[in-house]
């Protein structure tokens, strides 16, 4: 091999080693991203959940206040 033959050999390997540290790097930011939406997801689902049973507490308070009322006629 020639000397522009190992040069670029070299060029070469320090492209496919910048790649995949590139592609490394995107994959963790990608994972941390899907984690974090994943966290977003589970606590939005949380606070309806919380909404919706708060709702439901309402309401079966306000039926039983209802039929307390009617029982007293």
């Amino acid at each position: 091999m020639s000397g522009l033959d190992n040069i670029l050999t070299q060029i070469i390997n320090d492209a496919q080693t910048a790649a995949s540290t590139r592609v490394s790097r995107a994959e963790k930011e990608a994972q941390a991203i899907l984690v974090r939406k994943q966290e977003e997801a589970a606590q939005e689902v949380s606070e309806l959940l919380a909404a919706e049973k708060a709702a439901l507490d309402l309401l079966a308070a306000k039926s039983r206040s209802s039929a307390e009322s009617e029982s007293k006629k």
